[in-house]
Formats: C-alpha cells, sequence, structure tokens
C-alpha cells in the first residue's frame, strides 16, 4: 500500500497506524511518503513516521523530501536493510539518476543541524498553519484544516484562482496554486494552497488572512 503521511493538497493526515494494521492482515508492506510530515510534524520534526511509532518498523518504507522542510534539493529513502537493497538492485529512476550534489547534501546536514539546535520550529510551523485556518475561517472562507503547515481554499475555477493568486502577490502575501488535471487536485477542485513556516509571526498572519479574504472571488 501506498499514502502520503499528510496530503500534499490539503494538508489532512493519513491514519498511518491503521493502515499499516491493514497491510499486516493482508502480508502486505506500507510505503509512506513523508514529504510534508519531515521536519514539520512530530518530536523534532522527525516526521509523521517516527510520530506513529513506525519509523523501525520491518514492513514500513519511508521517503522524505529535503526540498521541502529543509529547503534544499533531494530525497531519501529510510527502511528496511533488504528494501533499500532492492532499490539499489532494480529501481530505474535510482540507476539512471545522478548523485546529489555536495552542496545540497551539506545544506541538508546543515538544515538538520538546525532542526536539532531548535526543536521547537516545527511546532511553530504548525501552530502558524493552524492561526491561518483558523483567521481564514473566521473571515468567512472555507478552508482545510491543517495536520502540519499546509492550509488550502478552493476557488471558483482555475482563472479565479490565478487572478486571485496575482491579487494577494500584488499586496506582498504569496500563494500557490494547485490545478486540475495534475494528479493532486484529481478531484477538478483548484485551491490556493498557503505553506507556513515557524518564522512568521501574528501580525504576518493576520496580513495574510486580510489580503486573502478581501481578494477572495468567493
Amino acid at each position: 500500500m501506498v499514502t502520503e503521511s499528510v496530503f500534499g493538497v490539503d494538508g489532512d493526515a493519513a491514519e498511518l497506524a491503521g493502515l499499516v494494521e491493514t497491510c499486516r492482515s493482508h502480508g502486505a508492506a506500507l510505503l509512506v511518503d513523508d514529504a510534508h510530515g519531515f521536519g514539520v510534524v512530530g518530536d523534532g520534526g522527525r516526521g509523521a513516521v517516527h510520530d506513529a511509532g513506525l519509523s523501525s518498523a520491518p514492513d514500513v518504507v519511508t521517503t522524505v523530501s529535503l526540498a521541502g522542510a529543509l529547503g534544499t534539493q533531494g530525497g531519501a529513502v529510510v527502511g528496511p536493510r533488504r528494501a533499500i537493497r532492492h532499490i539499489v538492485d532494480v529501481a530505474r529512476a535510482y540507476g539512471y539518476d545522478s548523485a546529489l550534489a555536495p552542496g545540497n547534501a551539506a545544506a541538508a546536514l546543515a538544515a538538520l543541524g538546525a532542526l536539532r539546535e531548535e526543536p521547537e520550529l516545527p511546532g511553530k510551523a504548525v501552530a502558524t498553519a493552524l492561526s491561518l485556518a483558523q483567521g481564514l475561517r473566521a473571515a468567512g472562507l472555507r478552508t482545510s484544516m491543517p495536520a502540519a503547515a499546509i492550509v488550502s481554499l478552493p476557488a471558483p475555477s482555475a482563472q479565479a484562482a490565478a487572478t486571485w493568486a496575482d491579487a494577494c502577490a500584488e499586496h506582498g502575501v504569496h500563494v500557490g496554486r494547485v490545478c486540475p488535471p495534475i494528479a493532486a487536485a484529481s478531484d477538478g477542485v483548484t485551491r490556493l494552497r498557503l505553506a507556513a513556516r515557524a518564522t512568521l509571526g501574528e501580525s504576518d498572519v493576520d496580513t495574510a488572512v486580510k489580503v486573502i479574504a478581501e481578494t477572495s472571488p468567493q
């Protein structure tokens, strides 16, 4: 079975403990994409898989991104030794890819060091996302309630989302968009996608909520 830990569109979380039990009842393994959990969720940002107590499970393989919370490039696969050996031996994407550049590897290590030195940062990012979602809901907008740092708002159409994002940018608030037909928006709904970070203060959140609400096409 394959799942994200924190889903990249709406920011909601998979119930990993239940999924792994289902896998085990059928003799299957669980592959978890923790790209949006790693560096944000759990103790010191160790990720959703670690937070669920599955980081050393023999039937769980985890992929993490170095381009999310760590702010660099590349990724990693973490899991049982036999799974890693299998990937090295047969995975075409691994065999035909280039090694991670030393600069990117060094940047990832430095970011991990910052997490160790400031383990409160992941919790601040999640708290900021919750404040954004609560503020947007109080302003009358429909939004997801985040499990990590992602908050999304549905837009009436792809064009409306583009106009909305451009209007936000003109007021200094930069937001992303998720538009069909990409797989992440397979339900056909276009969204604005916000990514919170630990360094945003209360005034930043208030400004973002105000600008997004005032420019909303809804």
